[in-house]
């Protein structure tokens, strides 16, 4: 379910992309008080995505007007990501963009050197790593690091469509396990299908695990491991400690991150993009 963010944003918004992510973010914008354009590679109406909205605060977006948008989210597959960027850059100062955040480290880091000589912000979709419980865990773990045995993170879903897992799901994984702040994250084994992805690792010199499969529902959590029985266990809406609720989200992991986007905060700009770009040089270590 996507809440409602508890001011209305009441922004000028242009999702670029036609896909379910696409789908998601116009629907998130609208709900929250958001004008809404919409742009797709080839600058034509996608009347399949008007009726799934079915909004007439939805408007597809005419490139010879000069409109200036308070927010760009880019909502395209990585090999899209860079041509999205490049075509739109002039049509806002602020962005949101779908992980990884392109299809390479050296392309990632091209838009961050562009959005730089011309003042513009770029902000990488991790929603799950800004809520209450993920930012409690890295807490914990680095207070408890010596007594942590291993470091566990699991995400199965129904995966309707077959392939793309290293650049769907595991961004999250590995962008959350950077957020937790190692020295080192190195990558041991994977194994890597259509419908499969599963790695060992280290985070520094603990040992860790992610695993990536097809389900009927959906399971995201993570679990930390400690001596003495103990563990740690998140999902996505509460973090537990030996089956005792720690920390409950608030709100919603997309009301977070837009958040960030709109109050401005220098230091969690830097850290998204240096998490952004480890997470791709970790990534391209299994391509």
């Amino acid at each position: 379910m996507i809440n409602k963010i508890k001011n209305s944003l009441n922004k000028n918004i242009l999702v670029v992309g036609a896909g379910k992510w696409a789908l998601t973010m116009a629907k998130f914008f609208l709900k929250n008080g958001c004008n809404v354009s919409y742009a797709t590679r080839n600058n034509e109406l996608n009347i399949e995505f008007e009726k799934k909205i079915n909004s007439q605060k939805l408007n597809h977006l005419d490139l010879k007007e000069e409109i200036m948008f308070d927010l760009i989210s880019i909502c395209v597959r990585p090999k899209d990501i860079y041509f999205a960027w490049s075509k739109f850059k002039y049509l806002s100062n602020k962005f949101l963009i779908e992980k990884p955040g392109g299809l390479s480290t050296r392309e990632f880091e091209n838009i961050v050197i562009e959005a730089e000589r011309y003042n513009k912000k770029i902000f990488i979709n991790y929603e799950f790593i800004y809520c209450q419980t993920t930012k409690t865990l890295k807490e914990k773990i680095k207070l408890s690091k010596s007594n942590i045995l291993s470091i566990n993170l699991f995400w199965e879903k129904p995966l309707s469509d077959e392939g793309g897992l290293e650049w769907r799901l595991l961004p999250h994984l590995v962008a959350e396990l950077i957020f937790y702040g190692p020295k080192k994250l190195s990558l041991k084994n994977y194994k890597l299908d259509k419908k499969l992805l599963k790695l060992e690792g280290y985070f520094d010199t603990i040992p860790i695990s992610i695993n990536i499969g097809d389900s009927k529902v959906n399971n995201h959590y993570s679990v930390v491991k400690l001596k003495n029985n103990l563990s740690y266990f998140k999902n996505r809406e509460d973090l537990f400690f030996n089956n005792q609720k720690l920390k409950t989200n608030s709100s919603t992991t997309l009301a977070n991150v837009m958040k960030i986007i709109f109050e401005p905060n220098e230091i969690l700009h830097n850290e998204n993009i240096f998490i952004s770009k480890n997470v791709l040089r970790f990534i391209d270590k299994i391509q």
